[in-house]
């Protein structure tokens, strides 16, 4: 397990059994896609205002208490992933087999699956603490930005993305993008907690859009 501090990240490699095909072995499709820690601690450090030789280190004096806090806080997680990286090819199969029973061994095989990583956070009062989903960092000229934590998927690339402008391109967005932000989101800028009309509104848009009845 790999740490980076400011916020810091853990991260850990998981494994899965991946069918044999007779083309070729079909691989997890994140192993690609998914940046190696390296580039990723580089690019958090640099929009962070840090220098990359700051980003060689991964545990330093200063991030310390906050990675023993989050041991201390959170041993069922660790004993999990701990579990996980040690588990044998038989436990593997075993799991396999609660959701294919008829497949047999012969045609599977281990790959590495990719990265997780967590955020973890220095905290007053608990020193450190574990986070979950997504946070994004940038420099103070808003120059580059980094995105940390757990892989974003549909639920949160919007999000991201808006909050991305907001924080980078803040004068083009208030000069000239909102109106066409708007369009593309209707919701945008207005609470949907308290606002309970333009909710049935959005939902109806939504819902044509997707061929449903409702949701």
């Amino acid at each position: 397990m790999t740490t980076f501090a400011g916020p810091l990240l853990t991260v850990s490699t998981s494994r899965i059994i991946h069918r044999r095909l007779r083309s070729g072995s079909l691989r997890n499709a994140t192993t690609g896609a998914t940046p190696s820690f390296a580039d990723a601690s580089s690019l958090a450090a640099r929009s962070c205002g840090r220098t990359s030789a700051r980003s060689s280190g991964s545990i330093r004096p200063d991030n310390i208490l906050p990675l023993l806090a989050v041991a201390r806080d959170n041993f069922p997680l660790e004993e999990y992933l701990v579990g996980q990286v040690f588990q044998s090819n038989g436990h593997r199969y075993k799991a396999l087999r609660d959701f294919y029973p008829n497949m047999k061994e012969a045609d599977w095989e281990l790959d590495v699956a990719g990265q997780r990583v967590q955020i973890i956070r220095k905290d007053k009062a608990r020193t450190g603490t574990l986070e979950f989903g997504t946070e994004i960092v940038h420099s103070a000229d808003s120059s580059i930005v980094a995105l940390l934590g757990a892989s974003p998927g549909a639920s949160t690339a919007v999000w991201i993305m808006v909050h991305m402008l907001e924080n980078c391109f803040h004068e083009q967005l208030v000069g000239h993008w909102v109106p066409k932000l708007k369009e593309m989101i209707p919701s945008y800028g207005h609470d949907l907690k308290t606002d309970a009309a333009l909710v049935e509104r959005v939902r109806k848009d939504t819902a044509e859009v997707l061929g449903l009845k409702t949701v």
